[in-house]
């Protein structure tokens, strides 16, 4: 019995610049380019699990500009991400667990 997919989750703090939200740092970028060249070559379906800490999610929550620039910055993982296989990777991203006031 094996496994067909992989799942990674990434905390996207890191990629995450406010007020340039459309601009990936490209180290950051490699880095996530080389686990997916990792695993597609293994003939793995991949999941891209965005899962941001604690405060990302409360900014989220709480921030309605922010959530605007998270936007943005799942518009650059898509334009970046345009040319792999559909049918292999998959991105999504955890929901934050607390109500908005």
């Amino acid at each position: 019995m094996g496994f067909d997919h992989v799942r990674i989750s990434v905390n996207p703090q890191p990629m995450f610049r406010r007020n340039q939200a459309d601009h990936i740092p490209p180290e950051y970028l490699r880095y996530l380019d080389n686990a997916v060249r990792m695993v597609l070559a293994q003939n793995l379906a991949l999941i891209i699990d965005m899962h941001p800490d604690s405060d990302f999610k409360d900014k989220l929550v709480k921030e309605d500009s922010f959530v605007e620039q998270f936007e943005d910055f799942w518009r650059a993982m898509a334009k970046h991400d345009a040319n792999t296989n559909p049918d292999m990777v998959f991105a999504g991203t955890a929901v934050p667990r607390t109500a908005k006031p």
